[in-house]
């Protein structure tokens, strides 16, 4: 009998804790004493004491699928636990965390465990196992990094069983485990620091040179370099040695070209004309995080220590300058091994159209963030005095009630959920106050004052995000995002203009006005989601609604019997306006709402609040229903995308980009289910991002921002009207048979062209 198979059986007779009692088994580990990798999770589930075996519950099935698409076969693979009994739920909670007396009692046994198989690597699975190891940080900040512990070579990832409640970090999982593989190939080694000038003949230059800079105080502080042969990191009158190398000898390799390549231009007065970034590579690739850190962690075996980032608002550069000078120099290393890994991948795979594609655009958008969008001083300030005005009113309301400091938490979380028979808790254990738990779980008398401290909340983030932010600003430079979402959709922070919040009596986009001389002229395209899903899914009944010019919200109300029942109510005109206004906006729930796999109890929700009425979720199924009855083939290619995925690993747009699914691995669960619905709604929002981009690289100049399926421009006003006709011809994209039409306007605002009341401000003499 071998030495693990006896442990097990040693494992299963264990009656060392008082869980013991509690558990119907013990779970030994599983795998072979030759494992190279030993997969540690936290804790049994229930459904691991039920079948007495290990990681057979969704999340460690999950587990185990993933760790099969990496080739990594059973014989290389221990799965065990940090316990080995079944700690319990907590209503409302899910699983306890393991008690300090039972990871006293376990200690012997994985100790025991690590012995046998001695592993090459450890996979301390979520961070609570990391904890353990003596590993400390958050996860994002130590996953996929080797430690080296007491124990051999401990390697943290995130638990997949959080992943129930984060799905969006699914594909961050997925990468991290592709950490291990690197770690067991021995990884790819950063040369040593010197001067990588001296080390190349500048005359048999290699093709590509990782290039990175720290930026201080808005101005390069120093550049790294590097490359297989070498790497360095030069500060000041240094910068020129290179600036030949990058610009003329090889092509530089960027960790995000945007940023470095707009102060090393404005430093050299000169524009790189070949380049490669490794961001929009390991996009394209699947790759999440995309964090230079991260990847070359996974994928090259090397962590990168960016202490000197992280602290830079407390300690300068200058004070720690050697660090600064080696940090920079891996940096610029890591991503030359990145790319060199990369870009053969990207061709491998037939992504090199869009890979230059999205280049392209990386330049676009560098203009767009260098110009901005013009923001009015004498709005803003009249804004801020209307915000601050209602914000002492409702502060005058709750020192009526006790509240001295709306802030306060701590004392509103108290004051809340005292004498109340259900309490709400933060992930951290504090009093929720979260404005949905304080309307779901409030007393009639306490609504004045919850809804008093939501508005002040609010208010104040709103402020301090968008008023206090651009004071003393003529122009708000936003940073667009390229690689932000896993459908290549833009997001755009710094401020976020995609998803702004409403404040009563402050119109945002009216803050927006264009300089004397100058107009925003805005092109939206119409529908674009629902135009993609009719031609890509050859929908006949879909198709037809836009080739004749018809309404597809009036379609829904006539196709679903309960709306067209709505539209009979009422007995005055005010009342049928009253009642069609209540089934156009539940039409427009369903149509909007099918593209992103929207449920029956979706639907019950959003009806409730944005059209005011109560539906029950069977109603709101039947909706759905009603929806596929009349464009069958809709659901049939839903279907065909679940099998393309779940065959792949990916779906595609149009246009041929593919568009990651780990989460298809799952077999159950909400995963699973988020999956699917991603095989559908990816598609659609991709293809409207192809669209989107491709019309801003026929239609770059003047453009300010891309917003949802909006195109803003400033053009000088003399210019404007013609220009507008240009792009309601350009814009037009006839490449499928349904074609993805544009409607625009002119306007002196934004707020303007979006037809926002402009009240606030229509006493002020310059806006005139």
């Amino acid at each position: 009998m071998s030495e693990i198979i006896a442990l097990a059986g040693e494992v299963r007779a264990c009656r060392q804790c008082r869980l013991s009692r509690y558990c119907k088994n013990q779970i030994a580990g599983e795998g072979t004493e030759a494992a190279d990798v030993m997969f540690v999770l936290q804790s049994p589930g229930w459904v691991e004491d039920r079948d007495d075996a290990v990681a057979v519950g969704w999340s460690g099935q999950f587990l185990k699928a993933c760790v099969d698409s990496l080739d990594l076969g059973p014989s290389q693979v221990y799965i065990t636990n940090l316990i080995k009994c079944y700690p319990g739920r907590v209503k409302g909670k899910g699983e306890k965390p393991p008690p300090d007396f039972a990871l006293k009692a376990c200690a012997d046994w994985l100790e025991a465990e690590i012995a046998i198989v001695n592993p090459k690597l450890i996979v301390a699975v979520g961070l609570p196992v990391a904890k353990w190891f003596g590993i400390k940080g958050g996860i994002n900040s130590i996953a996929a990094i080797p430690f080296e512990t007491k124990y051999g070579m401990v390697m943290p990832i995130r638990s997949a069983t959080m992943l129930f409640r984060r799905k969006e970090d699914v594909p961050k999982f997925f990468t991290e485990l592709k950490a291990v593989t690197t770690f067991l190939s021995g990884g790819s080694p950063l040369p040593a620091r010197g001067n990588v000038r001296e080390a190349l003949d500048l005359m048999m230059v290699p093709p590509f040179i990782g290039a990175d800079i720290e930026v201080e105080d808005e101005k390069i502080w120093c550049l790294g370099v590097g490359s297989s042969t070498g790497r360095d990191a030069v500060r000041g009158n240094g910068f020129a040695r290179y600036s030949k190398l990058l610009l003329e000898g090889g092509i530089p390799v960027f960790q995000n070209a945007k940023f470095d390549m707009r102060y090393l231009e404005d430093e050299w007065g000169k524009k790189f004309e070949n380049w490669e970034d490794t961001i929009l590579q390991g996009a394209l690739l699947g790759h999440k995080p995309l964090n230079l850190p991260s990847m070359s962690s996974v994928f090259l075996g090397e962590p990168l220590d960016k202490t000197f980032v992280k602290e830079r608002k407390k300690i300068k550069y200058g004070e720690r300058p050697e660090m600064v000078l080696e940090g920079c120099s891996k940096d610029a290393s890591a991503a030359e091994g990145l790319n060199a890994l990369f870009l053969p991948e990207i061709g491998r795979r037939g992504l090199c159209d869009i890979y230059e594609k999205e280049k392209k655009v990386t330049r676009i958008l560098q203009s767009m963030e260098a110009t901005g969008l013009p923001v009015n001083q004498k709005r803003l300030k009249l804004a801020n005095g209307t915000l601050l005005r209602r914000m002492g009113q409702l502060e005058s309301l709750l020192r009526t009630y006790g509240f001295d400091e709306p802030r306060n938490a701590e004392q509103i979380g108290q004051a809340f959920w005292r004498n109340k028979k259900k309490v709400i808790t933060t992930p951290t254990g504090k009093l929720s106050t979260k404005k949905d738990d304080l309307r779901t779980h409030r007393n009639p008398d306490e609504e004045e004052w919850t809804e008093a401290i939501i508005e002040w909340k609010a208010l104040a983030k709103f402020k301090s995000t968008y008023i206090d932010a651009w004071t003393g600003l003529d122009f708000v430079h936003a940073s667009i995002n390229q690689t932000g979402t896993i459908s290549w959709r833009f997001s755009v922070s710094g401020p976020n203009l995609q998803n702004i919040p409403k404040v009563k009596s402050i119109p945002l986009f009216q803050l927006f006005v264009a300089p004397d001389g100058w107009l925003f002229v805005s092109l939206d395209y119409s529908q674009i989601e629902l135009r993609v899903l009719a031609n890509i899914a050859d929908d006949r009944n879909l198709k037809n609604v836009y080739l004749t010019g018809g309404d597809l919200h009036s379609r829904r109300i006539e196709q679903v019997a309960a709306l067209t029942r709505m539209t009979a109510l009422g007995d005055t005109e005010m009342e049928k306006e009253f009642w069609l206004d209540k089934a156009r906006r539940i039409a427009k729930i369903i149509n909007f709402g099918i593209p992103y796999g929207i449920t029956g109890h979706g639907i019950q929700k959003k009806t409730r609040i944005e059209a005011d009425m109560d539906i029950t979720d069977e109603e709101g199924d039947e909706y759905i229903q009603e929806f596929y009855r009349d464009h069958p083939d809709v659901k049939a290619w839903q279907l065909t995308q679940e099998t393309f995925a779940e065959e792949h690993g990916y779906v595609e747009t149009f246009a041929g980009r593919p568009l990651y699914v780990p989460g298809m691995l799952a077999t159950e669960g909400a995963i699973r289910s988020h999956a699917e619905n991603q095989t559908w709604n990816l598609p659609i929002q991709g293809g409207a991002a192809e669209i989107v981009k491709d019309a801003m690289i026929r239609c770059p100049e003047y453009l300010v921002m891309q917003v949802h399926d909006e195109l803003l421009y400033l053009v000088p006003e003399a210019k404007a009207q013609a220009y507008f006709d240009h792009l309601k011809k350009e814009l037009v994209d006839t490449r499928h048979e349904v074609p993805y039409t544009v409607d625009g306007a002119i306007g002196k605002t934004w707020g303007e062209i979006k037809h926002i009341p402009d009240v606030l401000f229509d006493d002020l003499e310059d806006d005139d």
